[in-house]
């Protein structure tokens, strides 16, 4: 585990791949719950792209 972590540090490209995956990950997993009538699903599924664009501006 120590040793995937240190390639994700050193690598920027597998960083970013990493990222943008888990972004998809959440969205197609939370979409349905978004897609539906309940509010909070759409809240999370929202907090989730926002949270996603940061991490990927930060890094």
């Amino acid at each position: 585990m120590k040793n995937l972590i240190k390639n994700v540090k050193t690598n920027p490209a597998l960083l970013y791949l990493v990222i943008f995956l888990l972004m998809i990950l959440s969205g197609i997993l939370l979409y349905p719950i978004a897609a539906g009538d309940n509010q909070i699903g759409m809240a999370v599924f929202l907090g989730f792209v926002v949270l996603g664009n940061l991490l990927a501006a930060i890094f």
